[in-house]
């Protein structure tokens, strides 16, 4: 709307009016042309207010300006003011009107005259003069105070420009903003952070996606940019001394001479045999690069090294291999590169890598070995440091493959000395015991070892590559599952399998630790020595074991001592000599290495040299490296270390983490357990109370509630059901309800504030209250806005921190807090089912009764908002007052119901105000609330006798 259409007004909408249409109806044009009286009188404050009912008012003529008089003139003695100049221009005025013009006086009286009236005509001019700079002034402070009013308003606008600013700032980079800024990408220098994510979209989506996200606006440089900024970097086969030359830099920012000690990482993965031109070097790939090898490559050959004390990893070389290769060839290489990063300032203490055979090769090649009668070697010299060792670790997590495959396809033997030592019943572990277990527990609905199936003892080629699958046979639930039938049964041999079982998973617990509770320490020297003893005890058990029918020696045996006491040796010189805290074994392991090929992998399955080259050059330049949910190994925690586009170290912010509030899923009641299955139940609620009473933030109910001997898993919903059903429920319950679930916001007037609107888009604060069977209030809370949850408001209200010190001055045994579903479940807070389309007829019964008795508190309301009708909104300004005067409406609620009378109209207004707000509600549980209050009150049956 333009502006107002009355003659002579000037008001408009954008001058912030609120402009309303003129009536159609003629009648109603009547009423607002026949000007009544709007105004309220004989107001108290003496203020001028319009009536509730008042109508504008059409203004049907126009008002005609006269015509401006000139100014008369009139010569006053010393003019002083405004007043005395008017009256010095009426002077002047009255002697032009009485002299002729055509008459000159030239008498000396007439001189003397002439002379005092222009004397005075002077000063009329000066004070005219001022009178005018006067005007000037009020306009000028006219125009200040309304610059002041928009730099106000251009301070609030900067204020939000900051805040887009720094959205923005947090979501791109500086040279996206100025893309963004500028419309367009076209000659843009894009930073070295920004190619690094371009990068990594391009690796994650590909280039169709890449494309999409440039085509909705999002900066990012196109690809040939990208192609371009990348050229320098060739990452051709062999050793890459671009990289070792960015670490060189990198190296040398480390802050602790422990940082620089790694260890090298060696595997490869199978690539597609071809022959592929590469159009970004106009070279073919896919021949073998191998010194003194020809043919097409079947293999990447990968040599990466990472960190033992910080989170770092970096590949160096690969090569493409084929089907065998040559020890002498890899073991040049491998001196070549351990060589090279010794120079720029790295210490390499072990050499990591699978039972492959170019490894296998290259041990025999360096004399490492170990068998049942001879002496373990499991080390040679650093060829770039002779005086320290260079270690060599079989990969850990194949070892433990290795190990289920032996014990699913042979049986194992051990010795009979350990037999004897750990009073074992036989010295024969035996795969069929673990058959029976799957049989023994193939109709239970609980079982003893949920996660063990046949398809973990007869995997297919590809599910053997799992560890996964290892875990599931080699597990401490396998373990118990065997010694309970042990027991159970009747079987002891069961225990021989169990006690191995047991053994060789807390072997490979320790073989690769993450994080520093199961790490090798020195901080309690008991249980670091009775590790030590645990692993050579292992190392025993292995070199004496015999594998099969015919209790052969099995290459498995060797890689397990052998990455066993290299493990020892390595945590001796770390401990002790360099002064670690504590040591990771899952640094030693190949995780990072198959981590790296999954990423890889799940671009192409099996890709060619080319394709295997440029996802290289990708992840290693944007340290582009995401799990994969389809990988064989545990997710490697180390970040690639080199950033070649931008060498400045990266930093890691730390991760606050925020506890969210516990929700107890519905489970329907078992039927039917067999003994077994109740010990399987038993076994799994033990888990439970162990991660329970581990948790420092376990509230004392919770904790009392585990360790009751009378305790039952259903103490909290049944006992309450219960009690709800019993005939002294109306007479001693009380039921609290906050007023954000059941239209008990208070509108209020909007505050400067904008944070108190609540889901309904209005403006408001919220009243907790607790109220007994009479409708009156015990306890009252108010003061949050209405944005604010039930939940918190309850949390942090006095009466729920009382009830925390001391309950049993609140609460005796048949007293409790009735209240919904916004509210927590507790021993003294009974609460309703969550209907998710799971509940049965008990519970719905259940919930029926909750909410009929919750309706005194509705009932308690609808009285309030009845009878103080000033709540239904609060025009208020200082929203400090605003707890305060509901609180006093509170009290004087609990001063009328001490008076009895008739509060059926209090009760029926006040209902038809809930109503309003509660129309959204659809559960049925609040649909028994507010609307089934309405109903049975229209029915007058819902007053409970006292």
């Amino acid at each position: 709307m333009p502006g107002c259409s009355a003659f002579g007004c000037s008001n408009s909408a954008s001058k912030g009016y609120v402009m309303k249409v003129f009536p159609r109806d003629q009648n109603r044009r009547k009423i607002w042309a026949s000007k009544p009286d709007c105004w309220e009188i004989n107001r108290v404050d003496g203020r001028r207010k319009l009536k509730v009912d008042a109508v504008p008012t059409i203004f049907s003529y126009l008002k005609i300006k006269s015509k401006r008089k000139p100014p008369a003139v009139r010569i006053v003695n010393e003019p002083s003011s405004l007043q005395d100049t008017v009256e010095f221009e009426h002077e002047l005025t009255d002697m032009e009107d009485s002299t002729p013009t055509n008459i000159i006086c030239h008498s000396p009286s007439s001189n003397s005259s002439s002379s005092s009236i222009l004397n005075k005509v002077q000063k009329h001019k000066k004070l005219s003069e001022i009178v005018k700079l006067k005007r000037q002034i009020e306009r000028k402070n006219k125009t200040i105070n309304t610059m002041k009013i928009k730099l106000v308003q251009m301070k609030k606008c900067l204020q939000e420009c900051k805040k887009s600013s720094e959205l923005l700032n947090n979501i791109f980079h500086k040279d996206q903003i100025n893309a963004i800024k500028r419309n367009k990408t076209n000659w843009m220098k894009w930073s070295n952070e920004t190619i690094k994510e371009a990068i990594q979209l391009k690796f994650a989506c590909g280039s169709s996606g890449y494309d999409l996200l440039r085509k909705r606006k999002y900066p990012l440089p196109s690809l040939r940019t990208v192609c371009r900024r990348l050229q320098g970097l060739k990452f051709a086969p062999g050793i890459l001394y671009e990289v070792i030359e960015f670490l060189k830099i990198k190296v040398s920012n480390f802050k602790t001479e422990q940082e620089k000690d790694c260890v090298l990482i060696i595997d490869e993965m199978a690539i597609t045999a071809a022959k592929v031109y590469d159009t970004s070097t106009w070279t073919f790939y896919g021949n073998i690069t191998l010194p003194e090898h020809t043919g097409l490559a079947t293999h990447a050959f990968v040599f990466m090294i990472g960190g033992i004390s910080s989170r770092w990893k970096q590949t160096v070389a690969y090569h493409f291999t084929g089907n065998s290769d040559n020890a002498s060839v890899i073991q040049d290489i491998l001196i070549h590169i351990i060589s090279l990063v010794e120079e720029i300032g790295l210490r390499v203490c072990s050499v990591t890598s699978d039972m492959g055979p170019s490894n296998q090769a290259l041990w025999k090649k360096l004399d490492v070995n170990a068998g049942p009668s001879t002496p373990i070697k499991n080390f040679c010299f650093n060829p770039a440091a002779p005086d320290r060792k260079l270690f060599f670790t079989p990969d850990v997590p194949h070892l433990f493959k290795n190990i289920k495959s032996a014990l699913v396809n042979k049986i194992i033997i051990i010795p009979k000395d350990i037999q004897v030592q750990f009073s074992l019943p036989s010295n024969r572990v035996d795969i069929s015991h673990i058959n029976d277990l799957i049989e023994f527990q193939r109709s239970f609905q609980c079982k003893l070892a949920p996660k063990l199936n046949e398809a973990d003892l007869n995997p297919s080629h590809y599910e053997k590559m799992r560890v996964s699958n290892a875990s599931h046979v080699l597990s401490s639930e396998v373990s118990s599952a065997l010694k309970f039938m042990a027991q159970e049964l009747k079987r002891p041999e069961y225990l021989t399998t169990a006690w191995f079982v047991e053994v060789v998973c807390k072997w490979f617990e320790l073989m690769t630790s993450r994080h520093p509770i199961m790490a090798l320490s020195r901080i309690n020297e008991d249980i670091y020595k009775k590790t030590l003893d645990f692993l050579k005890t292992f190392i025993d058990i292995f070199k004496r074991a015999k594998i099969g029918a015919r209790e052969l020696w099995k290459p498995v045996q060797k890689r397990v001592i052998i990455t066993t006491q290299s493990i020892l040796d390595i945590q001796q010189i770390f401990l002790e000599d360099k002064g670690y805290t504590f040591l990771l074994t899952s640094r030693f392991t190949q995780d990072c290495l198959e981590n790296f090929f999954c990423v890889i992998r799940s671009k192409q399955v099996i890709p060619n040299a080319v394709q295997f080259k440029n996802n290289l050059k990708s992840i290693c330049i944007s340290q582009y490296l995401k799990s994969v949910n389809t990988g064989s190994y545990d997710v490697d925690d180390r970040e690639f270390l080199s950033e070649f586009l931008d060498l400045m170290p990266k930093l890691s912010s730390p991760t606050n983490c925020e506890s969210n509030d516990i929700i107890i899923p519905e489970l329907p009641e078992p039927e039917n357990l067999s003994s077994s299955e109740i010990n399987s139940l038993y076994n799994i609620a033990g888990y439970i109370v162990k991660s329970v009473l581990k948790n420092s933030k376990t509230c004392r109910e919770c904790v009392e509630s585990i360790g009751s001997k009378n305790f039952n898993s259903a103490e909290l919903k049944i006992a309450s059901q219960n009690k709800i059903k019993s005939s002294s429920l109306s007479s001693k319950s009380m039921a609290t309800h906050g007023l954000g679930n059941s239209g008990t916001y208070i509108p209020i007037k909007a505050p400067i504030n904008p944070e108190v609107i609540n889901r309904k888009c209005f403006y408001g604060i919220t009243l907790q209250v607790i109220c007994d069977y009479n409708r009156k209030f015990i306890d009252i809370f108010c003061g949050y806005p209405s944005s604010v949850s039930d939940n918190r408001i309850f949390r942090n209200s006095d009466i729920f921190k009382n009830i925390i010190r001391d309950r049993a001055r609140f609460f005796s045994e048949n007293q409790f807090i009735i209240g919904d579903k916004a509210y927590p479940l507790c021993m003294y807070c009974i609460t309703p089912y969550i209907d998710r389309g799971n509940l049965q007829a008990h519970h719905l019964h259940f919930n029926k009764r909750h909410a009929q008795t919750r309706q005194v508190i509705e009932r308690s309301f609808a009285l309030l908002f009845g009878r103080f009708r000033r709540l239904k909104y609060l025009d208020m300004t200082k929203t400090e007052f605003i707890p305060q005067t509901v609180q006093a409406a509170c009290v004087l609620h609990n001063v009328c119901l001490m008076h009895q009378g008739n509060f059926e109209q209090y009760e029926e207004e006040g209902l038809q105000f809930l109503n309003i707000q509660n129309y959204d509600h659809d559960d049925n549980e609040e649909a028994l609330g507010v609307e089934g209050i309405a109903r049975e009150f229209r029915e007058h049956s819902f007053y409970p006798s006292p």
